[in-house]
């Protein structure tokens, strides 16, 4: 059985990496594309702090409560490539640490920490010619789900709860999409400090045989500071 799940594993992280090689070739010939207009490309750094949570959950006839949200942190980088004034796009590639408190009624709150690949690609939008420094982005996020721990608010391993049992990892959807909300407003033309909220699509696990579970979506209010090249 051991066997299984971690074949099962090994063949989602496999297709998340393919999935993943994909996309950022399709990144990199963009960016090339772009490079005649090189003055209208720009890339940048940045990090911050999230607060996730996910969505209630049912299962097995069962419904769970909304879980109480988590601190966690993002770190990456992104490009930016003005179109005109007005509008641009922005792709990103970011390490996303998030998960959620639950709460297991027979057991107690075990915590569940995720890490996740996401690439956000975004449009950006400057409405208020006379302050081009504030900015609205919103899009879409792709998500690749590279690890899970669930434990107990002591740091001891929660195996046997409800919440571990359905994060297993044969029961993970690893890829996660999610839509996306933000602003930002850059300083001295290089520094900047966004605020965004990604709304997760997906279901976080899916389950397998008579095992079905409809929710557990990634819900994440992301705090960035950045630097623009």
């Amino acid at each position: 059985m051991m066997h299984l799940k971690s074949a099962h594993y090994t063949f989602a992280s496999t297709k998340c990496y393919l999935i993943m090689k994909k996309i950022i070739f399709i990144l990199t010939a963009l960016i090339m594309t772009l490079d005649a207009n090189a003055q209208n490309l720009k890339f940048g750094a940045k990090a911050g702090m999230n607060v996730a949570s996910m969505s209630a959950a049912s299962y097995s006839g069962e419904k769970e409560k909304d879980s109480d949200m988590m601190i966690g942190f993002h770190v990456g980088g992104y490009v930016n490539y003005s179109i005109s004034e007005v509008l641009g796009l922005q792709g990103e590639l970011l390490f996303s640490a998030q998960g959620a408190n639950k709460t297991d009624e027979m057991s107690g709150k075990p915590e569940v920490r995720m890490g996740f690949i996401n690439i956000p690609l975004l449009a950006e939008f400057r409405f208020i010619p006379t302050v081009p420094e504030f900015s609205v982005f919103a899009g879409s996020q792709i998500g690749f789900n590279i690890s899970r721990k669930v434990t107990w608010s002591d740091g001891s391993n929660a195996s046997g709860s409800k919440l571990d049992d359905m994060l297993k990892p044969e029961k993970i959807n690893t890829l996660d999409i999610a839509a996306v909300l933000g602003v930002q407003y850059m300083f001295m033309e290089h520094l900047t400090v966004g605020a965004r909220y990604n709304f997760g699509l997906t279901d976080g696990s899916s389950g397998s045989g008579d095992y079905k579970v409809k929710g557990n979506k990634h819900n994440v209010i992301q705090v960035s500071v950045g630097w623009t090249f």
